[in-house]
């Protein structure tokens, strides 16, 4: 047997029946409609592997960011270092964005606004999600139509019924075939778990409310009624990738906090006076897990000193309460606002104001699914006493990166209205925080 059939042979092994289908086809154009949590990361890598070796042919790895779309080139090396371990000889040349084989293919992480005119294979991750996806679609259909040698393979999850990733599997259901002839798999987690990964559906659809299970698991295009933040509006306010932060911007930080069911997320806000950019939201602690805030406030606290923040807002109900105590010692009193119990509806009342700056283009998310996701579950419900907003709670927690975002916008906008009340002559400079320096994103 050849080394490529040793290759072949050994990472179909991997594969369960679903997975193995994907990565067998053919076809110039593929499109996965596909549940969380099933793997198919992995799949796509198999697959992405498979066609450099066997083909010769460079393949393109687009994500919703750059960093996202290096992950999946961080994970290709990994498997091909495991089947070096295992005694296959796959040579191939790691580096930052690719990976280079002796036969001259490639494996490239690319922006998807950059593929245009591209060759060989192009793969579309999670594409439900991406900013300028008819853009995007736009600058490939051209070449696809005419270039029988490029196959396009776009992969997702459903991100409401809307954007071009719903558009090209309803054209197929529908039988339209405005956007070409697709080979379509619908894989929810049903049919994964019938197929042998390892997941219990019914467990799933317990931790999940009905409508986020249907579309995240169950593979359906939902519109939700009374979701305040449109799918639509959510994936047009993705920040450009590349950007660096302006000089004299001010940096904030919103914590929100759990020890338990919920999870905890630090994000990091710019303000720069014409807009609010969100570059990042960390993870202090996965929901569902149980984490004393002590090794929480030193993952926060190994964040925050790595920059000069001019504001650091945090929830400080009930067990928050020493958590902000001493980020008040650590970063000072002028530095740090507390926010507990009856103040959380001072918080609240930024959050149409936040819709606003949105609809401006005033306001920026990073390109992140967890956090999208997020804002998609807050909903507006009227009651006598005026609008009220919830989020729904499952396994990924309270939407606790919108709470943590919101928390940092508060406190960014009290500071601008604060500068703004000044006259000229007593504009409030920046606070005095810890020294460091201001980089990139």
């Amino acid at each position: 047997m050849s080394e490529k059939a040793k290759v072949l042979s050994v990472l179909k092994a991997y594969l369960r029946p679903y997975q193995r289908a994907f990565v067998e086809d053919q076809s110039q154009r593929i499109f996965v409609l596909k549940s969380r949590r099933i793997g198919f990361s992995q799949a796509a890598v198999v697959k992405a592997l498979l066609i450099a070796v066997t083909r010769g042919t460079d393949v393109y790895f687009c994500s919703t960011s750059m960093d996202n779309s290096k992950e999946l080139i961080r994970r290709a090396s990994a498997f091909i270092r495991a089947l070096q371990g295992a005694g296959l000889d796959l040579r191939a040349e790691h580096l930052a964005k690719s990976i280079e084989f002796p036969n001259g293919s490639r494996i490239i992480a690319m922006p998807p606004e950059k593929v245009r005119g591209r060759e060989g294979t192009i793969i579309l991750d999670e594409f439900s999600y991406y900013v300028r996806d008819r853009e995007v679609w736009a600058a490939i259909a051209p070449t696809a139509d005419t270039d029988a040698s490029l196959q396009i393979i776009i992969i997702g999850t459903p991100f409401g019924a809307s954007g071009m990733y719903h558009t090209i599997y309803k054209d197929q259901i529908d039988e339209v075939f405005e956007h070409g002839h697709w080979s379509v798999y619908n894989i929810d987690v049903y049919q994964a778990a019938a197929e042998g990964f390892p997941v219990d559906p019914e467990e799933l659809r317990k931790k999940y409310p009905r409508d986020t299970f249907l579309q995240e698991f169950c593979c359906k295009f939902l519109d939700t009624i009374d979701q305040y933040f449109e799918y639509d509006l959510l994936r047009a306010i993705q920040m450009p990738e590349g950007v660096s932060m302006p000089e004299d911007a001010y940096l904030y930080a919103g914590i929100d906090l759990a020890s338990k069911q919920d999870g905890s997320a630090l994000a990091r806000l710019v303000d720069d006076s014409e807009c609010y950019q969100v570059p990042n939201v960390h993870t202090l602690k996965e929901a569902g897990e149980t984490r004393d805030y002590t090794p929480q406030f030193k993952e926060a606290a190994a964040i925050l000193d790595e920059d000069a923040y001019d504001g650091i807002c945090v929830d400080a109900t009930g067990e928050g309460a020493e958590f902000g105590q001493n980020l008040s010692r650590r970063y000072g009193k002028h530095v740090v606002e507390q926010i507990k119990g009856a103040n959380w509806a001072v918080v609240y009342e930024c959050i149409p104001q936040m819709r606003l700056d949105m609809e401006r283009r005033q306001f920026w998310l990073p390109r992140e699914p967890r956090v999208l996701s997020a804002f998609a579950k807050i909903q507006r419900k009227d009651t006598t006493k005026g609008p009220k907003f919830v989020a729904t709670r499952d396994s990924d927690g309270h939407a606790d990166e919108f709470s943590a975002v919101l928390l940092a916008y508060y406190f960014a906008r009290q500071r601008r209205e604060l500068r703004k009340a000044k006259s000229p002559t007593e504009t409030l400079g920046k606070l005095p925080t810890r020294a460091s320096s201001l980089g990139k994103f």
